[in-house]
């Protein structure tokens, strides 16, 4: 998933959800694999940070 952060694109790897544009979630960094290839999307990545416990945050938490 591409995530921005502070001005800064990024690629994380969590576990699979149902998100549309602009959702926000959260999720513990975790470190960062270089030239990460997904099986599931048959894509090489050249920089992506594998996280876990990620979650989509609620539209009320949101502001």
């Amino acid at each position: 998933m591409e995530v921005s952060r502070d001005g800064k694109t990024e690629w994380i790897v969590v576990d699979l959800m149902v998100l549309q544009p602009g959702s926000r979630v959260k999720y513990e960094a975790g470190m960062v694999s270089d030239n990460f290839y997904s099986k599931f999307l048959n894509r090489t990545f050249t920089q992506a940070r594998c996280c876990k416990g990620s979650s989509k945050m609620p539209l009320s938490r949101i502001r």
